[in-house]
């Protein structure tokens, strides 16, 4: 396991995935972010990892830009979760993935041809996350 390698590597992924989401290039910005994921889970294990928590909200973003608001959402709290069992409960970026999660609730609610009912539950988790 070469750690600076993997660590460059996590850094370009993550640069990859914020350049094209800059470019509104979402198929782009999915596609680096799942390799980010990737790398982070077979780097680092899929628990107690905030490096693979900060990859899934990238997963998550991605997939909000490409109005897939539940996948996002399911990645939001994914990522909450994960930096939560790192004992970050508290942290900027635990807070910052709950924020994510309920914009991404709230923006899904504004998506036209909902109804009523469905707009009013996702504004109600929007409060809840946020």
């Amino acid at each position: 396991f070469d750690a600076a390698a993997t660590e460059k590597r996590l850094g370009e992924l993550q640069r990859a995935v914020r350049e094209a989401l800059a470019r509104h290039d979402t198929d782009a910005a999915t596609d680096a972010s799942a390799a980010l994921v990737d790398l982070a889970e077979a780097s680092y294990g899929s628990e107690r990892n905030p490096i693979l928590a900060a990859a899934t909200n990238d997963a998550a973003l991605c997939a909000k830009a490409s109005g897939a608001f539940e996948l996002a959402a399911e990645k939001f709290a994914r990522s909450a979760q994960l930096y939560e069992a790192c004992g970050m409960k508290n942290h900027p970026s635990a807070a910052t993935a709950l924020h994510n999660l309920g914009v991404c609730y709230k923006d899904n609610a504004a998506v036209p041809g909902g109804s009523k009912l469905a707009r009013t539950a996702l504004l109600d988790r929007a409060y809840e996350a946020l």
